[in-house]
């Protein structure tokens, strides 16, 4: 009970951020950060994920890199384990924004269509128009010990006019959560509860 009521916790803060850029005409990284900043608990990152296009790539990493003033190139894992630049696709789903707790730093520029169990997620958000959550999987940028996890995602779409029952996304929100995490935070040290035992 106690993990169902956490999970449905996550649901409702991810669906929060998604409410946050569907009823924003731009989302600035400040602007994530400070909102995505206060909702971090048990979870180790949030992030925004903007759908780019095979002839939208170049310039999207140009205006990137300009913006944060260093290098911003789209990513994906290589056999190495390494993230290396990502190989031509039609299209990608690149982390632009996180806040993360981990040590390691958060793994700007990854695509998440790189990989299958991730892409998968994202096309059934993209396909219901719902959050979904991915299988459990390892997690990229996060430390060994917590690295075993999900995502929940959620499909982030501009509001639909007269007539329209949905519009495609224009990206996703994502919670990155450690399983680790999520059952023991919170859960009382054994020798604080043994004193309070005697």
């Amino acid at each position: 009970t106690r993990l169902q009521e956490r999970f449905e916790d996550q649901e409702q803060r991810l669906t929060a951020l998604r409410r946050f850029f569907v009823n924003s005409d731009e989302v600035s990284r400040e602007e994530f950060d400070g909102f995505a900043q206060p909702l971090l608990l048990r979870t180790r990152a949030y992030s925004w994920a903007p759908r780019i296009f095979r002839q939208q790539r170049i310039a999207f990493e140009q205006d990137v890199s300009r913006q944060r003033g260093t290098p911003y190139v789209i990513r994906e894992v290589n056999a190495a384990g390494e993230l290396a630049p990502a190989a031509e696709r039609d299209e990608y789903v690149p982390v632009l924004y996180t806040q993360t707790q981990s040590l390691l730093g958060a793994p700007l520029g990854f695509d998440l269509l790189a990989q299958p169990l991730r892409r998968v997620t994202l096309e059934r958000a993209q396909k219901t128009g719902q959050l979904a959550v991915s299988q459990p999987m390892q997690l990229v940028g996060v430390e060994p010990a917590y690295a075993t996890g999900v995502l929940l995602v959620a499909p982030v779409s501009n509001l639909p006019s007269t007539g329209q029952s949905q519009n495609e996304p224009y990206g996703y929100v994502m919670a990155v959560i450690s399983m680790r995490q999520l059952v023991a935070d919170g859960l009382p040290k054994i020798g604080r509860a043994s004193c309070r035992e005697r």
